[in-house]
Parts: C-alpha cells; sequence; structure tokens
C-alpha cells in the first residue's frame, strides 16, 4: 500500500511541474472541483454491467485540466497507477483485475455517469504501468472493449521518467495509437 501511494503521489508531482510549464492550463485537484461527495470521503461510484452485475469504481486519483481560455470545456481525469500486482484478466469479473476497471469506466462513460453525477462533459482514464511490456499486455486489453478506447490513455513509468513531461510524453490509446493528454 505504501508504495503504490509513494507511487501515485509521484506522478501527481510530475503532473503537478509539467502543468506549470504550460501557458493557459489549469490544474484542479479533487478538492478544487465542485463534486457531489464531501473531500475526505473516498471518491467512488458503481455501474451497471450488460449481465446484471454491478461494479465499483475507485480511482486513484482525480484531477481536471482545462485551459484557461476554455473553462468550460475542462475534462475530468481518473488516474490508475498500476504497480503490476493485479492480474491484467481473470476468468472471472467478481475479482480485481485491470480489464475489470477498464469495463467498469467503460460503462461509466456509457451510462454517462461523468455528466449526470459528476457534471463533466468527457473525461480520460490515464494509466501509468511498470514496463513496457505490461504496457501493451494493458492496451490489448483495452482492444477487447467494445467502445471507449479513446478514453484510455497508457504510459510505462521509464517512458514517463525518460521523457520528462507528463503531459507531452508519449502516451498511447486503447488502441494502441500514440495520442496526448491534453484536454
Amino acid at each position: 500500500f505504501f508504495q503504490h501511494s509513494l507511487f501515485v503521489s509521484d506522478l501527481m508531482v510530475s503532473l503537478e511541474l509539467s502543468c506549470r510549464t504550460m501557458d493557459g492550463l489549469q490544474l484542479r485537484h479533487r478538492d478544487e472541483i465542485d463534486l457531489p461527495i464531501a473531500p475526505h470521503r473516498q471518491f467512488r461510484w458503481r455501474v451497471n454491467m450488460r449481465d446484471g452485475k454491478s461494479l465499483g469504481v475507485v480511482p486513484d486519483r482525480l484531477f481536471s485540466l482545462a485551459f484557461t481560455s476554455a473553462a468550460e470545456n475542462a475534462c475530468l481525469y481518473f488516474l490508475e497507477a498500476d504497480r503490476g500486482t493485479m492480474p491484467i484478466i481473470r476468468s472471472n469479473l467478481l475479482q480485481t483485475s485491470m480489464y475489470r476497471k477498464l469495463l467498469a469506466y467503460e460503462a461509466t462513460w456509457n451510462q454517462e455517469v461523468h455528466r449526470r453525477n459528476f457534471g463533466f462533459h468527457r473525461f480520460r482514464v490515464i494509466t501509468v504501468t511498470t514496463s513496457a511490456s505490461r504496457l501493451e499486455s494493458l492496451i490489448d486489453a483495452c482492444s477487447e472493449l467494445n467502445s471507449g478506447h479513446g478514453l484510455f490513455l497508457f504510459c510505462d513509468q521509464a517512458t514517463l521518467e525518460e521523457h520528462g513531461d507528463f503531459l507531452t510524453a508519449p502516451w498511447r490509446n486503447g488502441r494502441g495509437d500514440h495520442s496526448n493528454c491534453l484536454p
């Protein structure tokens, strides 16, 4: 748990430093976003799956980004810090896996939870993982989703550190194409 918390904190510091170098970009942390849940409570929600099951979603961190010239178009971001300890796919969706998380975020989009419950027109899920091979496995799992591939952005820790700028790093979307994480 400590290593995971440290990983999340390191990523958020990297994001903060990157935002400071980009003129007109506004980063808002969870406690600065008007959300329908008290800041001291864990941010979570549930989505219904096609098979009738309900899955819970608990992002590692959330924040929003917007250019000051287009603040009304702010994008909500959910950060997933993947240390490689959770299986990517399991045969049983009742057990935790990265694919289960991807499915829950896909359902969040399809059920418009982000609009109805959080007041944002769009969101992205940013996942930073431990290795290039794990990154490829996550993208492969994401490609199995029915929709929402563009919601997801993936990067491995070494690439992010080597590039040195969180926002302009070579992120890859759920189809494996290069993308950026700017709103």
